[in-house]
């Protein structure tokens, strides 16, 4: 995703290492790995932000959650997280 608004399931392939039986077994589709890449990055940022909301008075501290949450992770998910996902499937 770094080099354009698209990805392909030949790039997600390249970048993770993994054959294309391999994607469409775990994922189903190009669909179904983003997705779940998705519902990682989402499960990963409500461990986050949901914490931050128990101190409502902190109002500032709150709006700062995404875009600490997004500085820290970005090496993490720089590589389309594929291969985090697919180590991880079993938690979905």
């Amino acid at each position: 995703m770094a080099t354009g608004p698209a990805v392909t399931t030949t790039q997600i392939q390249e970048a993770v290492g993994l054959s294309t039986g391999s994607l469409y077994h775990r994922f189903g589709s190009r669909e179904g790995l983003l997705g779940e890449t998705w519902l990682n990055a989402l499960l990963a940022f409500q461990t986050v932000f949901v914490p931050a909301l128990e101190t409502p008075s902190a109002v500032g501290q709150i709006a700062a959650v995404t875009p600490r949450f997004c500085r820290e992770r970005r090496s993490e998910h720089a590589d389309i997280n594929g291969a985090q996902v697919f180590r991880e499937r079993s938690r979905f």
